[in-house]
């Protein structure tokens, strides 16, 4: 059940990063490091209650989305 739910939030993620990553070079560093943190956050945050208990491997997928974010 949570699969469905994580698979959609590191795509949504991946969409938004892919987006930023068009508009970078109009933005400065600090700037762009900051949307790309709230960008994160913000979908990683949302239903993060729901995941408490759920297996290390689902865990480590969300992770990965937020360290390569």
């Amino acid at each position: 059940m949570m699969d469905k739910h994580i698979t959609s939030v590191s795509r949504v993620c991946h969409f938004h990063l892919r987006n930023i990553s068009r508009i970078k070079p109009y933005l400065s560093d600090v700037a762009c490091r900051s949307l790309v943190q709230a960008t994160v956050a913000s979908r990683l945050d949302y239903a993060n209650g729901l995941l408490h208990g759920i297996p290390q491997t689902q865990i480590k997928r969300l992770q990965w989305v937020q360290t390569c974010g």
